[in-house]
């Protein structure tokens, strides 16, 4: 009896100890894989260039798709937003800030002919607002849309090698077609509102450093006519 106890025990022991080794060896393995996607996962995470927040040392190609067109109020123009995805060996990673657009293609609807509204791709849009020809309280139909006014990203200004909102901003205005496309204000902290007088001239209050300013632009051909610097707020 004693021969199989202890028989039946030294299997029972050697049964324990392989059992032992194998969990170890499993959370050993574990552990390894779970450093590795950390190591990874940090990598692409939190450096890159341009729009891109990757290393530059790794593997980014950079893939472009259409988004949905916005169509003009009374007016035959399609503004087609283009999106930057990004890849990272092999595996699709959208950045969305907003919606990442960083061009709009410009189709004319009637004589069915495009063209791009910037130059490539070195620019975050944020923001499209129209400008109306008419604005006849409740008289939508009678809206017509004269300017576009976007808000853009064009520089890293705060150094972490992306481009956001975090970043200040410029102004950009072009016509409703596309057309004369050009800058209105640069490096702005924050656009507090946006809007047009019962004259029709469009009213721009902003941020920019330490001082807030509103801006006066003639309707026509969105030049400047007066600038106003607020009084700051005494506390």
């Amino acid at each position: 009896m004693r021969f199989f106890e202890s028989k039946f025990f030294r299997y029972l022991w050697r049964f324990n100890a392989v059992a032992i080794a194998l969990t170890y060896a499993a959370f050993s393995i574990a552990g390894l894989f779970a450093v590795y996607f950390v190591i990874l996962e940090s990598n692409y995470g939190h450096n890159g260039s341009d729009v891109v927040n990757f290393s530059q040392n790794d593997q980014v190609v950079d893939r472009y798709v259409f988004g949905q067109g916005r169509a003009l109020q009374g007016k035959e123009f399609l503004f087609v937003p283009i999106n930057r995805l990004q890849s990272y060996k092999g595996e699709i990673k959208e950045k969305n800030y907003g919606d990442n657009i960083v061009n709009y293609l410009v189709i004319d609807q009637v004589r069915n002919k495009s063209k791009w509204l910037a130059s490539g791709s070195g620019q975050l849009y944020l923001a499209f607002e129209e400008v109306y020809d008419n604005l006849t309280p409740g008289d939508l139909d009678a809206e017509i849309a004269r300017h576009i006014v976007y808000t853009v990203v064009t520089k890293d200004t705060n150094g972490d090698m992306l481009f956001s909102d975090a970043d200040k901003i410029s102004l950009y205005s072009s016509s409703f077609d596309g057309s004369n496309y050009r800058l209105l204000l640069s490096d702005v902290d924050e656009v507090h509102s946006m809007a047009q007088t019962l004259s029709g001239d469009l009213m721009i209050f902003y941020r920019k450093n330490d001082d807030n300013f509103t801006e006066l632009y003639e309707l026509d051909s969105l030049k400047l006519i007066s600038r106003n610097r607020v009084e700051k707020f005494e506390k």
